[in-house]
């Protein structure tokens, strides 16, 4: 059986706990630095889950925000030839193929990390009543306010960790500084965007 969205982001989150277990190294910046790493790797697991499920959507069962996605006209013109050089050349011509691999390639200009990327995701999956349903799927049944803001916080530290390098934001910084990072509260967004990505999985 081929491995599935819900497979590949256990592979990742099983990976964001194995980096947060090396420490403690006896260095505490590289310690800090792997849970930094952890914590990205764990919002790599939710946008990996995301990216594989909406690649997957049947063709035919387009939803109209899939059917709303660009392509440009020399993927039209290009596609096209395609077909009559198969039909010349006497090979089975695979015009979804192609289209898949357009589907692909746009699908990796877009990141399904925050909420606004997670309603995207859904969006093409065709998804009705997500927030709601998906809140109620998680332990604690959270409200659906609470998942969002949540995940936005997550995703923001994420971005703080991979564009600024997780350092203090100061007008006039004398010196450079990180902001610091608590292990015990890595682990525990971690171990709440599984929850989050099982719930999805639940639901759709």
């Amino acid at each position: 059986m081929p491995a599935q969205p819900i497979d590949a982001a256990t592979n990742v989150f099983a990976r964001a706990k194995a980096v947060a277990g090396l420490t403690p190294t006896g260095d505490a910046n590289v310690d800090a630095d792997l849970l930094r790493h952890s914590l990205v790797l764990g919002v790599a697991a939710l946008d990996t889950y995301l990216h594989w499920k909406v690649r997957r959507v049947p063709l035919a069962q387009l939803t109209n925000s899939l059917k709303r996605l660009p392509i440009t006209f020399d993927d039209m013109v290009a596609s096209g030839r395609r077909s009559v050089d198969a039909r010349k050349s006497n090979v089975k011509d695979r015009p979804d193929t192609r289209a898949r691999t357009v589907l692909n390639r746009e699908l990796l200009k877009r990141t399904f990390q925050s909420p606004r990327g997670v309603d995207d995701a859904v969006g093409f999956l065709g998804a009705v009543d997500f927030w709601r349903q998906a809140a109620a799927a998680m332990p604690g049944t959270p409200a659906p306010k609470d998942v969002k803001s949540r995940l936005q916080r997550i995703a923001d530290h994420r971005n703080r960790i991979v564009h600024e390098g997780d350092l203090k934001r100061l007008s006039r910084p004398q010196s450079v500084k990180c902001e610091p990072v608590d292990a015990a509260a890595v682990a525990d967004d971690v171990n709440w965007l599984e929850t989050f990505v099982t719930a999805i999985d639940s639901v759709i």
